[in-house]
C-alpha cells in the first residue's frame, strides 16, 4: 500500500512542481523530502504493525517510539539540508510540512485498520 500511495503522491509532486511556481525554486527538496518520507514511513509502520502484536502497552510504546523517531529524523534531515544548501527562504519547508501530514495520516490511518483488523480477528476465535 505504502508503494502505491507514494506513486500517487509523486504524481501530485510531479503537477505541483509543474503548474505551481511557488514549488519550482525548491522542487528537488520536495523530492528529496518524497523518498524520505517514504524510507521513514517504511520504518515506523514497521515498528507500528510490529507494535500490534504485542500487548495494549507495547503498543502505545510502539506507536511513541515511532512518533519520536519521526520527529527526530525530520528535524535531523531538515538542519542538513539547511546545512549544506544554504537555502535563499524558508518557504522550502512548506513543501515538507505537506508531505509530513500526508503521510502521518496514511501511517496512522494503515494502522488503524490493522489494529481493528486484529480485534475482529480476535473476537471470532472467542
Amino acid at each position: 500500500k505504502l508503494c502505491l500511495f507514494t506513486v500517487g503522491v509523486a504524481a501530485v509532486v510531479a503537477l505541483a512542481n509543474l503548474l505551481v511556481p511557488f514549488f519550482t525554486p525548491f522542487s528537488v527538496f520536495t523530492w528529496m523530502s518524497l523518498g524520505f518520507f517514504f524510507l521513514i514511513t517504511l520504518l515506523t509502520g514497521y515498528m507500528g504493525f510490529r507494535g500490534l502484536e504485542k500487548s495494549a502497552h507495547g503498543f502505545v510504546a510502539s506507536v511513541n517510539g515511532m512518533v519520536v523517531l519521526k520527529l527526530f529524523l525530520s528535524a535531523a534531515f531538515i538542519v542538513v539540508y539547511v546545512v549544506l544548501t544554504h537555502p535563499d527562504g524558508p518557504a522550502f519547508i512548506v513543501s515538507f510540512f505537506v508531505l509530513y501530514v500526508i503521510y502521518t495520516v496514511f501511517e496512522i490511518r494503515e494502522l488503524v485498520l490493522a489494529q481493528k483488523t486484529k480485534q475482529q480477528q480476535q473476537h471470532g476465535q472467542r
